[in-house]
């Protein structure tokens, strides 16, 4: 399947130094052994002088091994392992200004400290948003995408399995 994609550009809102949360459904069409995709980013990429941002990939494996990882610049990479195909997943992430957590399905997946996280502050081409794609237009994803959502504060636990439970309730 072609990779499709939206790349919405630099907005300082997305690049503060602050609690956020971001949610999106995701639904990979096939497990690959050997590329990573990124349903949501929001990342410099690794060539920029100041490497900053998140972004989520699934990661290349087979199906009891690819994961759904939640990865900051600075080093935070907290995952969810068994990724089936065809499934949609609730994927959030969030930020309070210390520690970030990644929920799939309304279930907290794991927490770690974050101290170095680093948004940039700055315009230009460091921390372009993409969906579908990382922030610097690569590790595009190759199926479907939904409802995507961004917070200027860190969600709580119970408001994400709210989402959830709204999200997958909702459909006709």
């Amino acid at each position: 399947a072609d990779p499709s994609f939206g790349y919405a550009g630099y907005y300082a809102e997305f690049n503060e130094q602050a609690p956020f949360s971001f949610a999106i459904w995701a639904r990979p069409p096939r497990v690959d052994t050997a590329n990573y995709r990124c349903p949501v980013g929001n990342f410099s990429g690794w060539a920029v002088a100041q490497t900053s941002g998140w972004y989520v990939y699934q990661t290349p494996g087979t199906t009891s091994s690819s994961t759904f990882a939640f990865i900051t610049a600075s080093g935070t990479w907290i995952t969810y392992t068994g990724v089936t195909p065809g499934n949609w997943y609730h994927l959030v992430g969030t930020y309070d200004g210390t520690n970030c957590s990644f929920y799939v399905n309304g279930t907290l997946v794991g927490t770690q400290a974050a101290p170095a996280y680093l948004a940039n502050s700055t315009a230009g081409s460091y921390n372009a948003f993409g969906i579908g794609q990382r922030g610097d237009a690569s590790q595009f994803f190759d199926g479907n995408l939904d409802e995507f959502a961004y917070y200027t504060n860190a969600l709580t636990a119970a408001q994400v399995l709210t989402h959830y439970e709204v999200g997958t309730n909702s459909f006709r």
